[in-house]
């Protein structure tokens, strides 16, 4: 079960011709086409990854081969164990379909058991023999073995330029005969070999700890049962893959939620189940990442050793995968490690169960609970140096890092929230949800219903703003709404604050702000905040609270931070 990279560059001793994407030019964003940021030259790993992928199927008859093999039969078997599997895995945006091509004599042996060599003869007879219309091709030798090996092929600048038919395309699968035949040790037939093999056309690299080696000294790559793609005992198609290869494939319509600081509870939903799949922990270095994925036993999965929370660093610059010449590894080159590190085949260390906890750099996980396939873990601390980009030299970047740590604030810019956005005006919306996470251990969780005529169900503010209705902190309008993208002006934002915190008192005398009037609403609310030293004003000659004006989120920060953490603490 080679990895196709190394099939691809040894392309010499194959009819294939190879392009890689022009990398070596400093002009060249490897990580333009992914939206997220995550994974180099995204596109190029979803050429083949949506709707029907048609490989043509050739058996390779070997002198020294010894097994029949029915094309129609392993044809048929093929399809009816990978397309569901398939299906299932991507959620039904991809389906494999395998169609007979024919029968092909090679001169050469198969060199079996002494290895499992490059079929260098029988690619070549299988793209002289192709159609020319499928996608790929998948070779069966003959000889009584389980393993092979796959390449994703071509790869262009462009991809609207590659071609996307075989031959042209060198998009190739290789297997022993033992993956479709049964056998004295497989009576069955491995066809999980052919699964992990057609991964690799879709450029899913393996995932291994890289502790386990062969008694060569290389490392071996299979020893992750939590994965097709690097499952060396497995056999029945009773393991998915992680979660981000089916990103990669374009096939988590969740995407992924990034943490970047503070204390946030997360929940993680298992492959076939509703909810967000992956969960990244980046690092100050692109392409480098810890990704948190939640597995359980139900669909394809139900083989896997253990239920939990699993976990992965992917490194994709150049030293993890051993390249020089290119300055990233992408696709099936990524190097994606268990944590800790597997040295046990059959083991699953990396995975956690509830009432476990692991550090990730300077972070820390624990996996709080785990039921019907969503698991729910709780993240402390950081993985990166600063939490947010855009708030450098900002005079409230103090009280920004506070509430973030403190969890009342992700980031302006999700899933990234790599950004805090501070001069934006807080919107009603953003409103509700800082003061929910402030008030979070003083209220019980709501239905998802909207209290407001413009509050729809279910979406990111709808909980917090009937919240605020439950404490009191806001009725809305008198015309039914809660106008959640409206800005927040100052004198509204020291009513706010003073009803869902009413402890901050006042003297009973009113501040002589310069702009605010005795009988104004918000009169009282910003006396509280002066005399609790929340607010100092706007201004001080003359003094001034600057009350119409809209609120920003950096302003809003420290507001919040003198709230929940005063001076003397």
């Amino acid at each position: 079960m080679k990895s196709h990279k190394t099939f691809r560059r040894l392309g010499a001793l194959t009819v294939l011709f190879l392009i890689l994407p022009m990398v070596a030019s400093a002009q060249v964003d490897p990580f333009e086409a992914d939206p997220l940021g995550l994974l180099a030259f995204l596109e190029q790993s979803q050429v083949y990854t949506s709707g029907t992928d048609v490989f043509e199927v050739f058996v390779c008859d070997v002198p020294d081969g010894n097994v029949p093999v029915d094309l129609a039969a392993a044809v048929a078997d093929i399809n009816a164990a990978l397309q569901p599997y398939y299906a299932w895995l991507s959620s039904g945006a991809y389906l494999p379909a395998f169609v007979e091509g024919g029968t092909l004599i090679a001169s050469g042996p198969s060199g079996w058991p002494d290895s499992i060599v490059l079929q260098s003869e029988c690619e070549s007879l299988a793209a002289l023999n192709a159609s020319g219309t499928a996608a790929g091709a998948l070779v069966i030798v003959d000889a009584e073995y389980s393993g092979g090996y796959a390449t994703a092929g071509v790869a262009c600048e462009e991809t609207g330029d590659c071609p996307i038919t075989f031959p042209s395309n060198g998009r190739i699968m290789v297997v022993g005969a033992s993956t479709v035949v049964s056998s004295q040790e497989l009576p069955n037939g491995r066809l999980s070999t052919v699964a992990h093999e057609l991964g690799h056309t879709l450029e899913f690299p393996h995932s291994f700890g890289g502790l386990t080696k062969f008694i060569n000294g290389v490392t071996y790559e299979y020893d992750n049962p939590m994965d097709i793609m690097s499952g060396g005992s497995l056999v029945d198609l009773n393991v998915g893959t992680i979660a981000i290869n089916r990103y990669a494939a374009g096939w988590m319509q969740s995407g992924a939620v990034f943490h970047r600081g503070g204390t946030v509870e997360y929940r993680l939903a298992s492959i076939g189940t509703t909810g967000q799949q992956m969960l990244v922990l980046p690092t100050d270095t692109q392409g480098v990442f810890t990704m948190i994925g939640a597995r359980s036993s139900v669909g394809f999965d139900a083989g896997v050793v253990t239920e939990g929370v699993e976990v992965y660093q992917i490194d994709q610059r150049a030293t993890a995968c051993g390249e020089v010449a290119e300055f990233i590894c992408w696709g099936a080159d990524r190097r994606t490690t268990s944590v800790p590190a597997i040295d046990d085949p059959e083991s699953a260390v990396h995975v956690f169960e509830v009432g476990e906890f692991f550090p990730i750099g300077e972070a820390f996980v624990s996996v709080d609970a785990g039921s019907g396939g969503r698991w729910t873990v709780t993240v402390t601390g950081s993985t990166v140096s600063e939490r947010f980009v855009d708030d450098n030299g900002n005079i409230h970047e103090a009280n920004i890092s506070t509430i973030a740590s403190l969890g009342v604030t992700l980031g302006c810019n999700p899933p990234l929230n790599s950004e805090f956005c501070p001069d934006t005006a807080v919107t009603r919306a953003e409103m509700a949800v800082f003061l929910s996470r402030a008030l979070e251990d003083q209220v019980d969780p709501t239905t998802g219903l909207g209290v407001f005529d413009d509050v729809p169900p279910n979406v990111w503010y709808t909980d917090a703003v009937a919240r605020m209705v439950e404490l009191g902190i806001t009725t809305g309008y008198e015309d039914g709404t809660y106008r959640p993208n409206a800005p927040v002006s100052r004198g509204e934002m020291a009513v706010f604050l003073d009803r869902a915190f009413g402890s901050l008192g006042s003297d009973g005398d009113l501040v002589p702000f310069a702009d605010v009037p005795e009988n104004a609403f918000f009169a009282p609310a910003t006396d509280a905040l002066f005399d609790a030293g929340v607010t100092l004003g706007c201004q001080t000659d003359p003094l001034s609270f600057c009350p119409l004006d809209a609120v920003s989120r950096a302003e809003m920060a420290s507001f919040l931070a003198r709230v929940l953490v005063p001076p003397s603490e």
